[in-house]
């Protein structure tokens, strides 16, 4: 028995040590976004939800901020199901491998209506759908703070603590997320050589582009918009402090960087959750927080429909650099002409 458990242990040893291996090699997300910025730095990073891994293509951002053959790189880390606790931890971890920290760097996330996410760490720093995006960005350090803090169930927070301390357990979910990614592309290819039907949406950050997608997407947007107006809270000024997107401006702005926000465009089902009382005067209290905080907001100048929306959720791809430019020129005509910005990149 004992020699029979020796060699279980060592078996599990040796698997683990191919899987630290092959996820140095096969890095995904943040993994790989650290892996890259090691020897090539950023100047500008995206991150937030799918709508933002739809509707900000990196490059034209590059090439509408400065020369073709300009320095400056962009990467967008917008992902479905991701929170801003899982954008926090990435974002760490790419300050720890540019060789300046975030010197420099600017990094957008979305305000939908101007009202960014004021979630706070007493709630769930993952979703359920995907706890491995915090399994992929969280440290061995997090793990205590992760299970005082972070209100999950208890199966969910033993799988994130789990991947964090096994890669052989977290790279079913690195895994899961490369080839989820992958297969969404390839069905979606697939579907659009049958049909001969193309849909004019992004598949980047797990959107499912296919008819049956859309149509879900379109239940779970229009399902979630009516609860968020029966459950709305206002927003509470005494917990500001407490606050991811707090957390995140302070960890940016020590590291050498800017923390800025911007208008996301959203289809009506999604936009009339805004119009309510609670979210006028959510939109007032979270205002009065970003001129605290220093933190400006842009509006982009395009102008959309609900035609624009395909699944209720995401812009159409045939309308994203369209967008990509006119965050750009809104930043270069808010931020850098009015000298606000240049003083802190030199």
């Amino acid at each position: 028995m004992k020699v029979f458990s020796a060699k279980l242990i060592l078996l599990f040893l040796s698997i683990e040590m191919l899987l630290r291996v092959w996820s140095s090699l096969v890095p995904c997300w943040y993994r790989q976004a650290v892996h890259d910025v090691r020897t090539d730095p950023v100047t500008y990073i995206f991150i937030g939800s799918s709508r933002v891994a739809s509707s900000i293509i990196p490059t034209e951002f590059t090439q509408a901020m400065g020369e073709a053959n300009s320095p400056d790189r962009t990467i967008n880390m917008g992902m479905g199901y991701s929170t801003l606790v899982e954008h926090f931890f990435g974002l760490r971890r790419i300050a720890a491998a540019m060789p300046d920290g975030l010197k420099g760097v600017t990094v957008f996330l979305e305000a939908p209506e101007g009202i960014p996410d004021m979630a706070i760490w007493r709630g769930d720093w993952s979703f359920r759908k995907n706890p491995y995006l915090l399994v992929n960005t969280i440290g061995l350090s997090d793990l205590r703070s992760f299970w005082a803090r972070d209100s999950s169930k208890f199966d969910l927070k033993l799988t994130v603590t789990a991947g964090t301390l096994s890669e052989a357990i977290a790279n079913q979910g690195n895994g899961r997320i490369l080839v989820v990614d992958i297969m969404r592309k390839i069905k979606a290819r697939i579907r659009t050589w049958t049909t001969q039907k193309k849909t004019d949406l992004s598949t980047s950050g797990g959107i499912r582009a296919d008819e049956a997608g859309i149509q879900n997407a379109r239940r779970l947007a229009v399902s979630l918009a009516a609860n968020e107006m029966k459950y709305a809270r206002i927003i509470k000024r005494q917990s500001a402090d407490e606050t991811v997107l707090k957390s995140i401006n302070d960890l940016v702005n020590t590291k050498g960087g800017r923390l800025i926000l911007y208008q996301m465009p959203l289809n009506s089902v999604q936009k009339q959750v805004y119009t309510t009382a609670i979210f006028r005067e959510n939109r007032v209290i979270a205002h009065d927080l970003l001129k605290t905080w220093a933190i400006p907001i842009l509006s982009p100048n395009m102008e959309t429909n609900d035609d624009d929306f395909p699944d209720y959720w995401h812009l159409r791809k045939s309308r994203s650099s369209e967008f990509t430019r006119s965050l750009a020129q809104a930043y270069i005509d808010t931020l850098m002409v009015s000298g606000k910005e240049t003083s802190d990149r030199k």
